[in-house]
């Protein structure tokens, strides 16, 4: 633009602006101060219509674009949500049948029982029995059960919200952290509850082993969390801060 300007010396003195005015026009027709500077509002009113115009249709063809995702990703987006809701229901699901009907059931009347020689313990109808049996293995069960479920109501309280923000992929990596942790849970919940049902007498055969197979699974789990989180703690700043600030000063230097 600037080559063109400083080369291109020539101005076409008849040359009609768009009302259909030459240069030597325009300097006849003004006669005092008055219509000069009306004629310079009319050119900056002209001026400030097309700019309007011009941002108006920036921002439509941005909103456009935004709006319009490609097929390709809306596809991948809906067999994701498909996906989780899919998921997230079941466990829900097994996540409230399993606080009603805990491992061992619930006593079906009320009444007492003697633990010890003189200590007496009373129960009642529709506790779990779960709870006199195994108190710590039961509190565990039920954190662990209640973790699970919140998590699997939180996946579909997102999903049916329809806020458009959910829809972008980087919240599809958030929708997974959160199944991650529901999936742990019915690991953790699927372990203790196995472990207050399997008899005695099995404690040095393959139940045991398979056990001690998932609790070490569950560990690993635990411990993949934090490191995810951060993974996606530290992509989102990259994205977000140090990338821009980066890419200005490329195009600064």
């Amino acid at each position: 633009m600037m080559h063109f300007l400083i080369r291109s010396t020539e101005v076409e003195v008849h040359s009609p602006n768009l009302n259909g005015f030459t240069a030597f026009n325009i300097l006849a027709r003004i006669e005092s101060p008055e219509e000069e500077q009306s004629m310079v509002n009319n050119i900056y009113l002209h001026i400030r219509r097309n700019r309007n115009v011009e941002d108006s249709h920036v921002l439509s063809s941005e909103s456009d674009h935004h709006a319009l995702k490609p097929p390709e990703e809306k596809g991948w987006l809906e067999e994701k949500k498909s996906a989780l809701m899919v998921v997230a229901s079941l466990i829900a699901t097994m996540a409230f049948q399993a606080s009603i009907s805990p491992p061992g059931g619930v006593w079906e009347q009320d009444g007492s029982y003697h633990q010890g020689s003189a200590e007496e313990i009373r129960y009642y109808a529709g506790t779990s029995r779960m709870a006199y049996s195994w108190p710590l293995v039961y509190l565990i069960f039920i954190i662990v059960n209640t973790i699970g479920f919140v998590a699997a109501m939180s996946i579909i309280l997102l999903l049916i919200s329809g806020i458009p923000l959910l829809m972008r992929r980087a919240f599809m990596w958030v929708y997974m952290v959160i199944m991650w942790v529901a999936v742990s849970s019915v690991s953790l919940v699927y372990t203790t509850s196995l472990s207050t049902v399997t008899p005695t007498a099995y404690e040095n055969n393959i139940v045991i082993r398979l056990l001690a197979i998932l609790q070490i699974w569950s560990f690993l789990m635990l411990l993949l969390l934090p490191g995810h989180l951060i993974h996606l703690v530290v992509k989102f700043i990259w994205r977000k801060i140090i990338g821009p600030r980066s890419n200005n000063h490329t195009s600064g230097a």
